[in-house]
């Protein structure tokens, strides 16, 4: 009979917790797996494979760069990794020469990838994610706004392969908000209402990124779930309301927890990570790496087949004895809201020289574009229904002549992905609630 385990203690539960997990949630036969209906897995081969884990670096790496200015205060933040890379490739898109390459490079692409290559794997991307799922809908949107119209090739480049549309910025700045504002709602199905609340200041470019995700649960949550407490960093107590999942996939490492259920027919996921006593989400976001969020995803989706042959043979997978082949979840509801200054995440992970005027970006107009500013605003909800979230990122500058029942009950950190390929869209921390 498999046992349950809630965990009901002070802000960081118990010591020793991993092993008390271990013994509560393990059971002497395995559960039957979630039926989804089928969905067809992203087809890469291995040259985009390669690419595919350099994004995943690079995403996790402006995901710790987001905790360390937005997370270290305990706040609350939900970041996109898939919309801050899109928005600044399509700048690449402009750059010329070795400036071109550094760009690449800080993408996760190597010397061997030529921009077509780049262009081909973000086009793949962009129509795989949008027809995963029919349970769930995914749309990524690109504009270009400019005070003059940009070079006709650097045009047919984004647009071909981001969707990019393009608007003309006027001397008429009510204007310009006006048409951006209605551009924003359309690509977030009307939830980022008034995104530019004056007219523009000013800047001469201003390029784009949009991203919406709805998704139902593959599986239905028990409703009526109640009220709940959460322990916030801070010692203090919340009630909550949550939600109940009967079957959720968990693996344990050293100082925490990983838990994933997934949206739809599975081609998304929300992974859960829950750091153990005396450790904060912080301290687990910190660990992550390319390599360890490789090793999680061949976890999970041998504990998605039930496969466990394959969980023995995979080499370098060290959870074999430390994962739980299903558990009961407890999840709180929670909404987040964030406006985030991101030219610092570009910065950290080497897309700096679009700011700083030493990358030549003479390929958007035939003179020298200068960028200044970076930002990216969301919107995220999670509820007994699924997960909603947008993120709208904005690069803008000028132109010049130049088996337990695991409840989440204390602070976490969360990723949304796609399942197999490990895509990150969205990354956040709760610290309280």
């Amino acid at each position: 009979m498999q046992k349950s385990f809630i965990f009901q203690t002070q802000a960081w539960m118990t010591a020793g917790l991993g092993a008390m997990l271990l013994a509560a949630c393990s059971s002497d036969e395995p559960k039957s797996p979630t039926t989804f209906e089928p969905y067809v897995e992203m087809s890469l081969t291995d040259e985009e494979l390669a690419v595919a884990n350099s994004q995943t670096g690079v995403s996790i790496d402006m995901y710790k760069a987001a905790d360390d200015l937005y997370g270290a205060d305990k706040s609350n933040f939900v970041f996109s990794p898939l919309s801050a890379t899109r928005d600044a490739a399509v700048l690449v898109n402009g750059a010329l020469g070795e400036s071109r390459s550094r760009l690449m490079s800080a993408l996760g692409f190597s010397g061997k990838e030529t921009l077509a290559d780049m262009n081909t794997f973000y086009a793949k991307l962009k129509q795989h994610l949008e027809t995963a799922d029919s349970r769930s809908t995914v749309k990524m949107s690109s504009s270009f706004w400019g005070a003059e119209k940009p070079l006709k090739d650097f045009e047919d480049l984004v647009a071909g392969n981001y969707g990019t549309t393009f608007g003309l910025l006027t001397a008429d700045t009510e204007s310009n908000k006006n048409a951006i504002n209605k551009w924003v709602e359309d690509a977030t199905a009307g939830l980022m209402k008034d995104y530019l609340t004056q007219g523009s200041s000013g800047e001469e470019i201003k390029v784009l990124d949009a991203l919406y995700f709805n998704a139902t649960w593959g599986t239905r949550p028990e409703e009526g779930g109640g009220k709940g407490r959460f322990y916030n960093h801070d010692g203090r107590t919340s009630k909550v309301n949550q939600f109940k999942f009967f079957s959720a996939h968990e693996l344990v490492e050293d100082n925490l927890m990983a838990v994933r259920t997934y949206y739809g027919n599975g081609a998304y996921a929300i992974t859960f990570v829950l750091p153990d006593p005396g450790y904060k989400p912080s301290d687990a976001i910190a660990s992550l790496s390319a390599e360890k969020w490789g090793e999680w995803q061949k976890v999970f989706a041998a504990l998605d087949k039930y496969d466990y042959d394959q969980l023995y043979s995979e080499s370098g997978l060290k959870y074999v004895n430390d994962f739980m082949y299903d558990c009961e979840l407890i999840v709180p509801e929670w909404t987040v809201e964030s406006k985030l200054d991101i030219r610092p995440i570009y910065e950290t992970v080497g897309l700096g020289e679009i700011f700083d005027g030493k990358a030549d970006l003479s390929g958007i107009y035939g003179s020298k574009a200068i960028f200044n500013q970076a930002s990216q605003t969301l919107k995220f909800k999670t509820d007994v229904n699924g997960t909603v979230a947008v993120a709208v990122t904005e690069i803008s500058g000028d132109i010049a002549v130049l088996s337990p029942i695991v409840e989440i009950d204390h602070p976490f950190a969360y990723i949304i992905s796609e399942s197999r390929s490990g895509v990150i869209l969205f990354a956040g921390v709760v610290n309280q609630l």
